[in-house]
């Protein structure tokens, strides 16, 4: 899942991903398309058979801490799900997608 803070029509400026990684731990975070998209990891391991995932995130606190500067008015939100590093199968099934305020979400 991404948060994206494009420029002029779809030019992206910034993004902020969010992911799950069958290897690399919780927390880490790596750089991708020139810097411009900054990435955390949210879960680590094989994926589940069954049952759904919940996961809250603060935007503003990690875009600050990923790319060191005030953070500017989200566009929107993307969706990718795919296993082309790795070349192995991915699925993904997604929903009740929530943009909360930061009070709502403590």
């Amino acid at each position: 899942m991404y948060a994206v803070f494009p420029a002029a029509g779809l030019t992206v400026r910034a993004a902020v991903k969010y992911g799950w990684s069958q290897r690399a731990p919780v927390g880490t975070t790596a750089s991708a398309s020139g810097g411009l998209t900054r990435m955390v990891v949210l879960r680590t391991g094989a994926s589940q058979a069954e049952g759904s995932i919940a996961a809250a995130v603060d935007v503003t606190a990690d875009f600050q801490r990923l790319f060191g500067r005030t953070l500017e008015t989200p566009r929107g939100i993307a969706i990718l799900t795919d296993a082309d590093t790795t070349r192995t199968r991915a699925e993904g099934d997604y929903a009740e997608f929530r943009d909360c305020p930061a009070a709502a979400a403590r």
